[in-house]
């Protein structure tokens, strides 16, 4: 029944915090001429949290094996919950001989895309996260890292974004049209995630994203339509316009920034 509160010097305000933390070691060794608490012992056993709590992102159900030994501390298979995702980290290794101290990690697990994107109902398919990285300290913008969420093929649910952008485009083609797989490339750096450009591809229409997400709140997407000019009709554009914007192969791309 532990809390664990990170901060970086000189700040008031917790960079993380454990709640609930329960840890259970076994096979402990005690070596007194270690010159720090953590080089004075060595020990495996495994770790609990109810809550663990960081800037924009909070984990539940936290459940994994843990050791210590020189100035080290190693989780291995920690499995945890976020309100979209069920994730484990298959190796997570703390250096504590510097400070602030360093770490590396790699995090794997499913992610909910139909929460993601407030869907009203379910249609995006499974997705798998993979991600790799390596960080100083406990705030967030310390890590540094890329990996790749892989979204299966389904279908694109309704959803309020979805609503806006078919009002826009005077269409209802997109809602419920089925999709191929793709792999979305990801980094995280400086405390913002990065979106390499992905595409949705249906039968008759292509929709291309790419942009970021400031873990501290902030986005800047960008979403292309890619579909056939006779889909398409944007109130106050005349059609003149539009055939002008049409490639040669009858396909018109309407672009929006968020």
């Amino acid at each position: 029944d532990g809390r664990v509160v990170m901060r970086t010097e000189g700040s008031e305000k917790a960079a993380m915090e454990i709640v609930d933390l329960d840890v259970d070691f076994n096979d402990i060794v005690l070596d007194p001429t270690g010159a720090s608490p953590l080089e004075q012992i060595k020990a495996s056993g495994t770790l609990t949290a109810a809550e663990i709590h960081t800037e924009g992102v909070t984990a539940t159900e936290a459940r994994g094996g843990i050791s210590i030994g020189d100035s080290m501390i190693v989780l291995s298979d920690l499995a945890l919950a976020t309100p979209n995702a069920q994730l484990s980290l298959p190796s997570f290794e703390a250096d504590f001989t510097r400070s602030p101290f360093t770490y590396k990690v790699e995090v794997g697990g499913s992610v909910d895309v139909n929460g993601m994107m407030n869907a009203t109902s379910d249609g995006y398919g499974p997705a798998s996260l993979t991600l790799q990285g390596s960080g100083t300290g406990p705030d967030l913008e310390g890590f540094v890292g890329d990996g790749t969420l892989r979204l299966e093929s389904g279908t694109i649910p309704s959803s309020p974004w979805l609503a806006l952008v078919e009002k826009l485009l005077g269409a209802s083609f997109i809602n419920g049209a089925a999709y191929q797989a793709t792999d979305i490339g990801l980094s995280v750096a400086e405390g913002r995630l990065d979106i390499a450009p992905f595409e949705l591809t249906s039968e008759s229409f292509k929709l291309g994203s790419a942009g970021w997400v400031d873990l501290q709140g902030p986005i800047s997407l960008r979403l292309e339509v890619f579909a056939p000019r006779d889909l398409i009709s944007i109130g106050g554009v005349t059609g003149d316009v539009l055939d002008a914007l049409t490639d040669e192969n009858g396909w018109l791309t309407v672009s929006f920034d968020i």
